[in-house]
């Protein structure tokens, strides 16, 4: 976590690929991931939405599993004006989406270190074995 002034800013992973979101009155689209933390994600959307909206993330084109739910927390406009970007809030609501979200973002930092070819020194958690972790999700 990083302390800038008087806001809190999470460590933030490059993620790739396409989400789908629903906004709940029938509304939905396709977006791009930015970077996803520990708490939210940035993603590339072809319409304005209002800060404050609660969304639903469809995460099929990752992995299946829930839909997680998540509070547009700022957008503002692309450099290319044709699209929007948005900061995304995770709605921590029930363990089960909490936890396919935190394996998201732990794969996406997992790939981004292998693809750095990053060499960790010593394991992050000595005692965990992480491959138990990853594939029971």
């Amino acid at each position: 976590m990083q302390s800038t002034g008087k806001s809190v800013r999470e460590l933030r992973t490059p993620l790739s690929g396409e989400v789908a979101y629903e906004t709940g009155c029938g509304e939905g689209g396709q977006g791009q991931w930015i970077n996803i933390s520990r708490t939210g994600a940035a993603v590339v959307l072809g319409r304005y939405l209002r800060p404050g909206r609660l969304i639903r993330l469809d995460m099929a084109a990752h992995e299946a599993g829930p839909t997680i739910p998540a509070e547009i927390a700022w957008c503002i406009p692309a450099p290319d004006f044709l699209h929007f970007q948005a900061g995304l809030r995770i709605v921590r609501e029930d363990p089960e989406t909490v936890l396919h979200f935190a394996t998201l973002a732990y794969r996406a930092n997992e790939k981004n270190k292998f693809l750095s070819k990053t060499v960790l020194d010593a394991d992050p958690l000595p005692n965990v074995d992480l491959s138990k972790l990853t594939s029971a999700v």
